[in-house]
């Protein structure tokens, strides 16, 4: 998806879980997830920078998300 305001987002939908992940205008990156089961547990992070450890941060955050 590409906003008015330039921002890019992605998303992924499967049976056990949804993500959401947007390019901000700043150059950082924001994610939502929601893995959904018995115990339906969501989580929201923003503001992650490539340039400081972004990347070992998007790893650890959707870690979770990879095994459902």
């Amino acid at each position: 998806m590409l906003s008015a305001s330039g921002e890019i987002g992605f998303y992924w939908n499967t049976e056990g879980a949804f993500v959401d992940a947007m390019i901000e205008e700043d150059n950082t990156i924001s994610l939502f997830s929601k893995i959904r089961g018995d115990q339906t547990e969501e989580k929201y992070i923003e503001g992650l920078d490539f340039e400081n450890n972004g990347i070992e941060v998007i790893n650890e955050y959707l870690g979770a998300v990879r095994k459902v």
